[in-house]
C-alpha cells in the first residue's frame, strides 16, 4: 500500500536521490538533457555545453527520435561539431532504445570506425551504463559491431559497403561525400 508522504518527512539524503531520478528521467527524454547528463563523465565528446547553433541542430535531432521528422539532413559548414552531435545522438538513441539496432555509415571505413570509437567509449561511461542500465557485451565489442542490452547494436560502415540484411531502427550517415 503506498502513502504519501510529507515532503518535510524527507532528508537530503532523499531529496537528493529523487533528484538524481527526475535527472535521469530528463536525460532520457530530452536530448539536451542527456549530454549534460554525460558531461561529468568526462568524454571529450560530453565535455563542452551546446552553443546556439548545436542547439538548433540538436532541438531537430530530438524531433526525429520522438518521430516527428522522419529523415532529416544536416548541412553545415566544417567545424561546427556535426560529427561530435551524432555521437552524442547515438549515445543518447543507444541509452533510450537499448534494444534497437543502429547503422551507422560514413564517408570511409577508416572514418566509420573512428566515430563508432567515440561511441562505444560514451557508452562504456558510468553515467551512461546508469542511465541505460545495459553495458556493451562482453561477446559483441569489436569497433564495427558493438552490442549492448538485450538484441541492441550498433554497426558502422564505409560508404559502398554492402549491408545486405541488415536493418536499423535508426541509420545514420556522416560526413557522405557524393
Amino acid at each position: 500500500m503506498s502513502r504519501l508522504v510529507d515532503a518535510t518527512d524527507l532528508t537530503p539524503d532523499d531529496i537528493a536521490l529523487l533528484e538524481r531520478y527526475q535527472a535521469m528521467e530528463d536525460a532520457l527524454a530530452s536530448f539536451e538533457s542527456f549530454v549534460a547528463w554525460m558531461r561529468p563523465s568526462g568524454h571529450p565528446d560530453f565535455a563542452f555545453p551546446w552553443e546556439p547553433h548545436h542547439r538548433v541542430i540538436g532541438e531537430a535531432l530530438q524531433d526525429v527520435a520522438d518521430g516527428k521528422i522522419k529523415r532529416l539532413v544536416i548541412s553545415a559548414s566544417p567545424g561546427c561539431a556535426k560529427t561530435t552531435l551524432h555521437v552524442q545522438f547515438r549515445a543518447w538513441m543507444a541509452a533510450r532504445n537499448p534494444n534497437d539496432p543502429v547503422i551507422a555509415v560514413a564517408a570511409t571505413q577508416n572514418l566509420s570506425e573512428s566515430i563508432a570509437r567515440r561511441v562505444r567509449s560514451a557508452l562504456q561511461m558510468k553515467e551512461w551504463q546508469l542511465l541505460s542500465n545495459t553495458q556493451i557485451n562482453q561477446d559483441q565489442q569489436s569497433v564495427q559491431n558493438f552490442g549492448y542490452g538485450v538484441s541492441g547494436l550498433q554497426l558502422s560502415f564505409g560508404l559502398g559497403a554492402k549491408l545486405i540484411g541488415r536493418r536499423g531502427a535508426l541509420i545514420c550517415v556522416d560526413d557522405y561525400v557524393g
